[in-house]
C-alpha cells in the first residue's frame, strides 16, 4: 500500500465508519425470513467486506505511521486516526454479528458455515500478507 492509498483510506474513514455502523445495525436486526441460499451469501459477503474494511484501515494506519513524515504530535495523530480505529473496531464487531447470524440460523449447514469462515480467514491472511510485503520485505 502506498502512502497515497493510505491517505485516501484515512480521508474516507469517517464515511466508511458510518457505512460499517449501518451494516452492523442491520445485521443485528431480527431476521423475518429464513436465512437460505442467496441471503446466506449476502450475509457472508457483508461479513467479508467488514473484515476487508478493517484490514484496509489497519494497513493504512501502519503505512502512514511507517512513512517518513514528520513532526506531528502524537495526540494530534491519535485524534486524526480515531475514525480509522473506529472502522476497525466496528467492522470486526459487525463481522462477529454476521458470524453469529449465520451460526444461529437453522438453515445454514455446518459445512457452509466452515466454508464461510475459511473464506473470511483467507481474506484476512491475504490482507496481512499484503501488509507484510509492503512493510517488511525489501524491494
Amino acid at each position: 500500500m502506498t502512502s497515497a492509498e493510505a491517505a485516501a483510506i484515512k480521508a474516507g474513514a469517517s464515511a466508511l465508519l458510518g457505512d460499517v455502523l449501518l451494516v452492523q445495525t442491520a445485521l443485528a436486526l431480527p431476521a423475518l425470513e429464513p436465512l437460505v441460499g442467496e441471503r446466506v451469501a449476502k450475509v457472508a459477503a457483508l461479513g467479508r467486506g467488514c473484515l476487508q474494511a478493517a484490514a484496509a484501515c489497519a494497513g493504512a494506519a501502519v503505512a502512514l505511521s511507517a512513512a517518513p513524515t514528520a513532526t506531528k504530535a502524537k495526540e494530534e495523530a491519535s485524534e486524526a486516526d480515531a475514525p480509522m480505529v473506529g472502522v476497525v473496531e466496528t467492522a470486526l464487531a459487525a463481522a462477529d454479528v454476521a458470524a453469529e447470524v449465520l451460526a444461529a440460523s437453522k438453515h445454514v449447514e455446518k459445512a457452509t458455515l466452515r466454508n464461510v469462515q475459511a473464506v473470511w480467514a483467507a481474506a484476512l491472511l491475504r490482507a496481512l500478507w499484503n501488509q507484510v510485503k509492503v512493510t517488511i520485505i525489501p524491494k
